[in-house]
């Protein structure tokens, strides 16, 4: 077996894990184990075409972590865009779509809604702001969401974040747009 620097640590975690297991491991459960390495870390990936539109499923399977799946995407001005959240944690998220360089202060919005009564059974944390440019709900445990829009025309880093009191300090990514 030949390992390349290359290969990610998780596919090597996933081959170490069948090369020196006392017992063979089944090829099934490898499938298994790898797929919960490999979901152990944020990623940057290439979108997916579907029917003309650029689709990203952008999950919170890093569980208990406060980390979206993806951190980072491209897409190409005005294109139109597919966004999947799905949330497997048993704390709400939801991805708030910020203008660049709005992360924090909406973030900070969101978190001053908190102190409001009755916030939390009826709030999405998502403030009233020309600087957000599109929100899904907030999803509750096992819930999905869909956002589809078209990439603003004009090039840049546009980050989202959960804006779930407190996520958004680390429940960040950035789409860019070219």
């Amino acid at each position: 077996m030949i390992l390349r620097r290359a290969f990610p640590f998780a596919l090597f975690a996933c081959l170490a894990v069948h090369a020196f297991s006392a017992a063979p491991v089944p090829p099934a459960s490898l499938d298994v184990i790898c797929g919960q390495v490999a979901n152990l870390a944020p990623t940057k990936l290439p979108l997916k075409l579907e029917r003309g539109e650029c689709v990203m499923f952008i999950g919170n399977n890093l569980f208990e972590r406060m980390l979206f799946t993806v951190t980072e995407f491209k897409v190409k001005a005005g294109a139109p865009v597919k966004l999947i959240l799905e949330n497997p944690d048993a704390t709400p998220h939801n991805l708030v779509l910020c203008q660049p360089g709005a992360a924090d202060k909406i973030g900070e919005a969101a978190n001053e809604m908190a102190k409001l009564p009755d916030a939390f059974e009826k709030s999405d944390f998502v403030p009233k702001s020309d600087q957000i440019l599109h929100a899904t709900k907030m999803l509750q445990p096992n819930q999905t969401d869909t956002l589809r829009f078209h990439a603003p025309r004009t090039p840049g880093s546009y980050p989202y974040i959960c804006s779930f009191p407190g996520h958004y300090l680390v429940m960040r990514g950035v789409m860019i747009v070219e």
